[in-house]
């Protein structure tokens, strides 16, 4: 393992700690307005039990053509998923299901016995051999990393800082008469969380998604000794990504770039932060 990859893993895993922190720190002093220390911080403990639990229950939906992606139909993939997977440390295989689109797609969802690998047919195509493995190996760190309840978890202490917001402001919005007299009816430090504090949360949450991203991009180039390889599929999937999908995958309008608020609102790193970090590699 690389001096360079050990050091990005450490900023990686510092800046999830930190994240993660931020965001559960502010629900829980947006819910002790409301409910108190105490209260505040089982209603979180709670919401991040069944948010786990949902998460391990649902099931994804897949669009009409979704078919499923047995052994005897792709052993070479499966082969490839399973090298992968042994490497990771993983149990077993997610069922792979490949989805009739052009775009280049590749996703996991879903935890515990209803996690799945999705791809596209798209994705398939576009992607060399050598390309596709180092796709496949960045979703299945992913799985490693245990970032689908991470991110349902954070998740959810964002809405609860939402939700606060928005239970504070209907009681501004009813006492608005006794505020025109001067009588205070929350402390100042509630007004913080009309606006402000949620916008923190929202800003802390995509961070994170980023951050993430870039441990995955660490763990592929890890488990496949290859990152040139994830760089090279990185560039050829831009290229063939329409806008449209392009802004819905980034939360933006491009896969390049923007900046301002644009970039604090990406859930992926741009394509050329992606690239530039795995050739330090």
């Amino acid at each position: 393992m690389s001096a360079e990859l050990i050091r990005q893993r450490r900023l990686r895993l510092a800046q999830t700690a930190v994240l993660s922190g931020i965001v559960v720190w502010l629900a829980s002093r947006a819910a002790a307005i409301l409910m108190g220390p105490v209260g505040a911080w089982v209603a979180l403990a709670l919401v991040a039990g069944v948010t786990i639990h949902s998460l391990s229950s649902q099931r994804f939906l897949l669009p009409q053509g979704t078919r499923r992606v047995r052994w005897g139909d792709a052993p070479e993939l499966h082969a490839a998923l399973q090298d992968l997977v042994t490497r990771a440390g993983l149990e077993s295989i997610p069922p792979v299901y490949v989805v009739p689109s052009q775009q280049p797609i590749a996703l996991t969802t879903g935890w515990g016995d209803h996690t799945m690998l999705v791809v596209s047919t798209g994705l398939l195509q576009t992607l060399s051999w050598r390309e596709l493995r180092a796709v496949l190996a960045h979703e299945i760190s992913h799985l490693r990393n245990h970032d689908l309840p991470l991110f349902a978890v954070v998740g959810a202490m964002q809405r609860v800082t939402r939700i606060v917001s928005g239970v504070l402001m209907v009681i501004v919005l009813m006492s608005f008469p006794l505020l025109l007299f001067g009588m205070a009816i929350l402390p100042p430090q509630a007004m913080l969380y009309l606006g402000l504090v949620p916008l923190v949360s929202v800003f802390a949450q995509m961070a994170l998604l980023r951050t993430r991203e870039f441990q995955a991009d660490l763990g592929a180039a890890e488990l496949t000794g290859d990152p040139e390889a994830l760089a090279s599929a990185l560039t050829r999937i831009e290229r063939a990504q329409r806008p449209f999908w392009s802004m819905i995958a980034t939360g933006t309008g491009g896969g390049a770039g923007g900046g301002g608020l644009g970039n604090l609102l990406r859930t992926h790193p741009t394509t050329q932060e992606r690239i530039e970090h795995l050739r330090a590699l």
